[in-house]
């Protein structure tokens, strides 16, 4: 069946939704929610686990946030990607960038930024302040079967306003080029 609802849901009870539907602009809440099959939440909506509302951070209003709020280890923020089989496969998380219409199978060009990690610090006054990133680049000849990239990692700056500068870039050639110096204790030479 299809439930549709203009101002919030509230459903004391567990939820378990098979091939049914429900549509609410306002928002749902409910006590454990199964989906059996594809949950959708359209662009501009969001779904935030830990927590009421958004939290404005990093650049952006993230369309999923997983939010902890407490002192001890059991209630950070964290995800956890599993996967048990009878192979080597690992669990991935993946990022993909195309050009073009959702879901088209557009070329990207070179230069097209294809994924990034991002760690951001509370500085007193916002949660917006950059602090480190590791980034992934095309470059080279886009083709069929074939995407070079680069990696890019980023740091901040002991600066009045944290800078952003590339420390270390990885190529597709496989050449590593170091912004700064490199230092090798006595140790291990």
């Amino acid at each position: 069946g299809v439930i549709t609802d203009a101002s919030g849901l509230s459903i004391a009870a567990a939820l378990a939704l098979g091939a049914n539907t429900i549509t609410t602009t306002g928002a749902l809440a409910a006590g454990a929610t199964t989906v059996n099959g594809l949950g959708v939440i359209t662009s501009g909506n969001a779904l935030v686990l830990g927590h009421t509302a958004r939290i404005l951070g990093g650049d952006s209003n993230p369309e999923l946030q997983i939010i902890g709020d407490g002192a001890g280890a059991t209630t950070r923020g964290k995800i956890l990607l599993s996967r048990f089989s009878t192979n080597a496969s690992p669990s991935t998380f993946d990022f993909l960038k195309g050009r073009g219409a959702r879901g088209a199978v557009t070329s990207i060009v070179t230069g097209d930024a294809l994924g990034e990690l991002r760690w951001y610090g509370g500085d007193g006054t916002d949660l917006q302040t950059l602090s480190a990133s590791i980034g992934v680049v095309s470059e080279g000849t886009i083709g069929t079967g074939r995407v070079p990239s680069r990696m890019e990692f980023y740091t901040g700056t002991d600066a009045a306003s944290t800078v952003s500068t590339k420390a270390l870039t990885l190529d597709s050639s496989q050449n590593a080029t170091f912004a700064g110096s490199i230092s090798i204790p006595a140790t291990d030479k």
